[in-house]
């Protein structure tokens, strides 16, 4: 999961996807996604940030499922996204 700031516009999308599958470490990337905005050397660039994370590295299954139900209800299976399962995580150490 890659979030950036606007300044992450001055790549472009085909060469931030090929960066993000390469198999090499969230830092990694985010570091190879900065060198390639410096790269540029674009006069008056906006400032950038970077973070990528991997959920996978995390124990998160993708498309992980609960289960929720209701009295006298079957229970139904409701998909849980990606970043609803990071802000849950990081709400669960915050509470530590």
């Amino acid at each position: 999961m890659l979030l950036a700031s606007d300044g992450i516009d001055t790549i472009d999308k085909g060469d931030i996807a090929e960066i993000l599958s390469l198999e090499v470490s969230a830092q990694d990337i985010a570091s190879k996604l900065i060198e390639k905005v410096l790269l540029k050397d674009k006069p008056r660039q906006d400032n950038t940030t970077v973070i990528v994370i991997d959920p996978s590295r995390l124990g998160w299954p993708l498309g992980a499922k609960r289960f929720k139900s209701g009295a006298g209800r079957e229970a139904k299976p409701q998909r849980r996204s990606i970043a609803a399962q990071i802000l849950q995580f990081f709400r669960d150490i915050t509470k530590k």
